[in-house]
């Protein structure tokens, strides 16, 4: 009959407590996601409104007195310097943003390639551990000395390996 040891309900916990921490953080990057398509979608509509005002300033133009042409010019001149200038810096600005974005994007997606990886690396190391310790305690039912310093040792392994997976996590 397989026993339970107290310390794998605490495994299971941490476990779940570390994925929790990664969903966590992969929720934070969608959000950094959504707030930098919503900045790109803001400077589209400027940038349209800058487009409209151009069309508007142009239009304004052709119905001017022939009198005033000369003076309308150099105010419309002005006023398109102003409108380039102001398109250039959204340009720039969104340029900004696009390399931003990207470099947000690939990051999340390395960083959550590496977590997943982690995770199934975890996984696979407390399957592979309590397999040898089944393994051991089906070899050793005489000795439950043994069998106690086996389950011990597993626990301290999975435990350290825990908090190494944290640190990574956290500092990565």
């Amino acid at each position: 009959m397989l026993e339970v040891t107290p310390e794998e309900p605490k495994n299971t916990a941490r476990d779940s407590n570390r994925i929790a921490s990664i969903e966590d953080r992969l929720i934070r990057i969608e959000e950094a996601h959504n707030i930098t398509r919503s900045q790109i979608s803001r400077l589209n509509q400027a940038k349209a409104e800058v487009a409209r005002l151009k069309e508007q300033v142009d239009k304004s133009a052709s119905a001017v007195k022939e009198d005033q042409f000369i003076e309308n010019k150099k105010v419309q001149a002005h006023e398109m310097a102003k409108l380039n200038k102001r398109i250039a810096d959204q340009d720039a600005e969104l340029q900004h943003l696009n390399k931003k974005f990207e470099f947000i994007s690939k990051q999340a997606h390395e960083e959550t390639k590496f977590l997943k990886n982690q995770v199934e690396l975890a996984i696979a190391k407390q399957k592979q551990l309590e397999k040898e310790k089944m393994t051991f305690l089906r070899n050793s039912k005489t000795n439950l000395l043994k069998g106690f310093i086996m389950g011990l040792a597993i626990s301290l392994i999975l435990v350290v390996i825990a908090v190494f997976l944290l640190k990574t996590l956290l500092f990565s």
